[in-house]
């Protein structure tokens, strides 16, 4: 009976597992990697496999070679703009759907979908450079001892960014980030690496990465840089960097930077600034990854835009397992009050988000007086949404005065310009500069814009009003931020004359796309190309009278709906193999246990046997998000 229950819930889940996904997903096999997308974004996808085997060859002929049996991820529930990489358990690439926001990685990207696949790509590279004792521990367990993933920030995105630019042959610059690099001198290297808290805080890694990476190929080559990624991986001990970086560059990481430092010939004399991600001028608070100021302090990954009410209560997005939802802090609590995939609440009740790749605005009623709530299914029939202009990719920093005209940042084709949406869209701005942060001020339209080759505040005519000397952005009631040497200050504006005529071409036209459309041969979703891990770990336990030994593992598909997890266990006390076997589909789960049992009767008889025990679960108060978070989690296992 027990065999034909155990054959019967094998045979289940093997129908279940084989059964075509009720997930909207194909993949395409290319170069014996495999490319996922939903059915419905085969344009990006389809562009993305067309370019996957230029760029495998490209990073092969710089030395960083990506084995075979990746995946990679176009995935709609990621809105973190940045590619998110996996070692284990399998090797995994994954690809926000959501183009990313202004002033965020990849955000002047004509197709930022390709940048992030070739910064996973060459991730992926960096971390598959392995010799010696971990090179041997790969061969016998598979990808539990990776050495460069533990490789300081800076360095990595140095590295991507360095290559990127030989491969789409242009220099690669973030106008903010080479605008504060200019600014202020680069910190000590104790500062970028473990303290993101303190200017320029926690993207100081992107702000001074680059530009060391390429002073450190102009000075030693592209070929010692590469040798010290090869050295790197040859040991599993992080605190050898040091050591590692003396061998080949002759000179410890602290040196290189020290170097670093005096060939950029600059001291901080300014006064001391703030730490700002966004803020509200009246009552004035800002908020940054550490905290809300006054407020809630607590490490969150929080976005550039909110609002705020006159009794404090402040409106702000912040990602949640790489989702992004609005929050509400008020009295030193802070409140999810939206759904996932929604961001960047404005005054006026308005926010962001997006269906598949289509940016809208979300229109909430009588001027956000409710707040910004979007939780349950009656909140769905309050609100508006509102598709983002044709061939528009991304939509930030939206703001509705009161006269209802909404004004937002919006990106096409790399280029962010100010739009105005009354009805219909119309562009306000056209030109090769970015425009950003609109606000309404008296009437007027003002935002920010690098028209004259400074980020600096303007108005509706174009004609600029703030001076500053190096960067002024984000205007809100009559201030701005004002880019010093050690961080933000705030400063005043007086618009002046500037108009208040908002004239603009009307929107139209077919949606535009990102590059030339190419055509693969795709399938329907299946889990068993990804389901199966790619390590083995050592199991060890011990006890007073007992000592066991083994090996476990656990997997999961690219969706995270399915899970497996083994393992097998030897026990010298008592000769017996354990093991265990586990399976889940979404809530639906299955475990099978052997294992040893010893006790003593009623009449002092020992019995020794072995248990075979079958279970059957279902995790239905476990939310389909919860799940997805939970299975996105690093696998267990030894990662140096």
């Amino acid at each position: 009976m027990v065999k034909k229950t155990c054959a019967f819930v094998g045979a289940l889940f093997f129908f279940l597992v084989l059964t075509k996904s009720a997930w909207a997903l194909v993949y395409a096999d290319v170069k014996g990697s495999y490319l996922y997308f939903p059915e419905s974004e085969d344009q990006i996808g389809s562009r993305l496999a067309e370019q996957l085997p230029d760029m495998l060859s490209f990073l092969s002929a710089w030395g960083l070679s990506i084995k075979p049996e990746l995946h990679i991820v176009l995935d709609e529930e990621l809105d973190a703009p940045e590619v998110e990489v996996h070692v284990i358990p399998h090797r995994e690439i994954r690809i926000p759907l959501r183009p990313p926001g202004v002033l965020e990685d990849g955000y002047t990207e004509k197709d930022p979908w390709s940048y992030f696949l070739f910064k996973g790509l060459c991730l992926q590279g960096i971390y598959g450079l392995r010799s010696g004792i971990p090179g041997f521990l790969y061969r016998g367990f598979g990808e539990i001892v990776s050495p460069n993933v533990i490789i300081p920030p800076w360095i990595e995105d140095g590295i991507c960014n360095l290559l990127y630019a030989h491969y789409a042959q242009r220099e690669v610059q973030d106008p903010l980030e080479t605008a504060i690099f200019q600014a202020s001198p680069p910190p000590d290297l104790e500062i970028i690496s473990n303290h993101p808290q303190i200017w320029p805080g926690h993207n100081g890694y992107r702000i001074y990465g680059k530009p060391f990476l390429y002073w450190l190929c102009q000075q030693y080559s592209w070929n010692k840089i590469l040798e010290f990624l090869e050295v790197h991986g040859e040991g599993i001990i992080p605190v050898e960097i040091d050591l590692k970086a003396r061998k080949v560059f002759g000179k410890t990481g602290v040196g290189l930077w020290n170097d670093f430092q005096k060939a950029c010939g600059r001291e901080a004399t300014g006064p001391e600034g703030l730490l700002i991600t966004g803020y509200w001028g009246e009552p004035f608070v800002y908020w940054n990854r550490s905290g809300v100021y006054p407020g809630k302090t607590e490490a969150r990954r929080r976005g550039k835009y909110g609002a705020a009410e006159p009794d404090g209560t402040l409106w702000i997005s912040q990602y949640e397992g790489g989702a992004s939802r609005i929050y509400k802090y008020a009295k030193g609590t802070a409140l999810p009050v939206s759904r996932t995939h929604v961001w960047d609440p404005g005054p006026g009740g308005v926010a962001v988000s997006r269906k598949g790749r289509v940016p809208y605005l979300v229109l909430f009623p009588d001027n956000a007086k409710g707040g910004f709530r979007l939780s349950r299914r009656s909140d769905l029939k309050q609100v508006t949404w509102v598709p983002g202009p044709p061939g528009v990719m991304q939509l930030s920093g939206p703001v509705r005065n009161e006269q209802g005209l909404i004004a937002v940042s919006a990106n096409l084709g790399g280029n962010w310009d100010i739009w105005i949406y009354d009805g219909q869209w119309r562009r306000l701005t056209k030109g090769p500069s970015i425009e950003l942060d609109p606000w309404w001020e008296d009437g007027t339209l003002i935002y920010a814009s690098n028209l004259s080759g400074k980020f600096q505040i303007h108005g509706a005519d174009h004609a600029q009003i703030t001076r500053a000397d190096h960067v002024a952005l984000l205007p809100r009631q009559g201030k701005y931020l004002d880019l010093g040497e050690k961080g933000w200050r705030i400063e005043t504006y007086q618009i002046g004359e500037a108009s208040s005529a908002l004239h603009g071409e009307t929107a139209g036209g077919a949606q535009e796309s990102a590059g030339k459309r190419a055509h693969i041969k795709t399938r329907p979703y299946t889990p068993l190309k990804s389901i199966w891990p790619n390590y083995i770990r050592p199991d060890a336990f011990g006890g007073v009278s007992d000592f066991q030994i083994g090996l476990a593992t656990k997997g999961r598909d690219v969706t995270g709906k399915y899970l497996l997890d083994g393992g097998l266990r030897y026990s010298f006390d008592t000769d017996f193999f354990a093991l265990r076997a586990g399976l889940q589909v979404v809530d639906l789960g299955f475990r099978f246990t052997r294992y040893p049992l010893s006790y003593d009767t009623n009449r002092v008889q020992q019995v020794d046997e072995a248990r075979n025990e079958i279970k059957l679960f279902w995790r239905f108060f476990e939310t389909e998000e919860a799940v997805r978070i939970e299975a996105l989690r690093p696998a267990e296992g030894i990662r140096f």
